[in-house]
């Protein structure tokens, strides 16, 4: 179901290229139109992830790996309002997650971070969730998401 291949493409394409700071990114359902079901989303992405990761350490590439889902968006702030994938997988807006590779020492990336809250959430290979919601004036809404950022290797 999941194309190791793909990822591992789209890892060294970024890197090699430095598309990555340009936020080059890989939507899930295009690893596989299997998972173009929003239902497969949290599982698939999460085990994406962990592949990515794998590739990371592999070619002792100075990256972590990010995990980003959209949820939806409101004109009212909404806040961390999921406490089980159950709840997390209804509030998933119409965009799958998306994996995206960083130094973990780019300005852009630490300021990402910084205007996130770092959130418990399902444990996943040592990783730390972020949960972030802001303001848009074009649409009037609060634009929500929800990202896992990998720890850089130090093997």
């Amino acid at each position: 179901m999941i194309n190791k291949k793909t990822i591992e493409s789209w890892v060294l394409t970024v890197v090699n290229d430095g598309s990555w700071m340009n936020y080059n990114d890989l939507h899930i359902d295009n690893i596989s139109v299997e998972l173009k079901k929003p239902t497969t989303w949290l599982l698939s992405g999460l085990e994406c992830f962990n592949i990515a990761i794998d590739i990371i350490k592999k070619n002792e590439l100075p990256f972590v790996v990010e995990l980003d889902f959209s949820l939806k968006s409101n004109s009212n702030i909404q806040g961390v309002n999921f406490v089980n994938s159950e709840q997390l997988i209804k509030q998933f807006s119409w965009t799958p997650p998306s994996l995206y590779l960083f130094k973990p020492d780019w300005e852009n990336f630490k300021q990402g971070i910084k205007r996130s809250i770092k959130i418990d959430f399902i444990d996943v290979n040592n990783s730390e969730w972020y949960f972030c919601e802001q303001y848009n004036p074009d649409d009037k809404e609060y634009r929500r998401s929800l990202f896992l950022v990998s720890h850089q290797s130090e093997d």
